[in-house]
């Protein structure tokens, strides 16, 4: 069997794309900071630690394997951090196999890289948001700017790079509490802009792991991007509603009219450029992405992966949320059924 790179394989869904891989009978090497620190020796697995910034030490993991699967992570902080880590890693993963004669590099981007505000569909040839530089913040920048230099290498050296964009990433070994419902003021607490009613893209981090197996040897399918959603997606309405009914504990959501918000956001950049404080003038299309309204077709990752996510409600809420949760003992007392006319507490 051929040997793979999990670049990020000691993660959330690197973990499980990792496992995936040995049962199949891959020997795999995991590259990342902390690799193989508290591990015992394993049959099958080789660790590498560093940083993907740094070109020796990506150029040691990457030789001798034949794929490569970049799920790096990195600074986002800053604009110096990111441009290091996410372009630079970028560039220093893909010369590396250009290098090194690997056949394939199947690059992680994500959904946030997408204009996800807008009204309509977004299809895997639409491409990323042209106004990213718009929204706040440095990750969907240097996943698109990974994006584009790693197509470059395709169209300038053959590099064979499939770029995948998972979205919202649930399941076992992540978050239950999790950002893409909501802004969490406290535990159950959720804070949404909008009405918090229209569909999210949901999907388990099984499904993902399982596509990205699939893109190791999918046929023609260099040079493409895909984008990984469920066929399962609830709403944040929806699901602040399940995890309260299936854990039995009270979770509310707070909706925030966007129109409000971006004439609150204007006063309060008025009132700092009266008092000669910087700021910067508030985004609209930034404002409107946090809605994520757009509905994700992924008819691509269907068709030439082959791939087949989850589409029944009852096994994503199992993956999703029951995994978080204890089981509650037969003695509580939210187990009891009420007596007509009272309500549990």
């Amino acid at each position: 069997m051929e040997e793979v790179l999990v670049i990020g394989g000691a993660g959330f869904l690197g973990s499980h794309l990792v496992r995936m891989l040995r049962e199949d009978g891959h020997p795999v090497r995991i590259m990342s900071r902390s690799a193989g620190i508290g591990k015992a020796p394993e049959p099958g697995i080789r660790y590498f630690r560093g940083e993907t910034a740094n070109d020796a030490v990506v150029n040691e993991a990457v030789q001798g394997v034949s794929v490569v699967f970049d799920l790096s992570f990195g600074d986002v902080s800053t604009r110096i951090g990111m441009e290091r880590d996410f372009i630079g890693g970028a560039r220093n993963i893909g010369n590396a196999c250009l290098r090194h004669g690997v056949r394939r590099l199947i690059y992680t981007s994500t959904t946030a890289a997408l204009e996800l505000g807008k009204v309509g569909v977004i299809r895997d040839e639409d491409g990323t948001d042209l106004r990213a530089e718009e929204r706040p913040g440095f990750y969907h920048i240097g996943k698109i700017g990974g994006e584009k230099l790693l197509y470059d290498l395709h169209r300038t050296k053959g590099l064979g790079v499939v770029v995948l964009r998972p979205a919202i990433i649930m399941g076992r070994g992540g978050k239950l509490i999790h950002s893409g419902i909501g802004t969490w003021r406290d535990s159950n607490r959720a804070l949404v802009v909008g009405r918090g009613d229209h569909p999210l893209p949901f999907v388990l981090v099984e499904d993902v792991a399982r596509a990205f197996v699939l893109a190791k040897d999918a046929p023609g399918i260099e040079g493409k991007g895909f984008n990984l959603v469920g066929d399962v997606r609830p709403s944040s309405r929806d699901m602040v509603r399940y995890i309260g009914d299936r854990s039995m504990r009270q979770f509310s959501l707070h909706t925030q009219n966007i129109y409000f918000l971006q004439a609150l956001s204007l006063v309060k950049y008025m009132i700092k450029k009266i008092v000669g404080k910087d700021g910067d003038y508030p985004s609209w299309h930034g404002l409107k992405f946090e809605r994520v309204i757009a509905q994700v077709d992924c008819s691509g990752a269907k068709k030439y992966l082959g791939w087949k996510p989850c589409s029944e409600l009852e096994t994503f809420l199992r993956e999703a949320v029951d995994s978080h949760l204890r089981p509650i003992p037969r003695s509580d007392l939210r187990l009891e059924k009420p007596a007509p006319g009272e309500q549990l507490a």
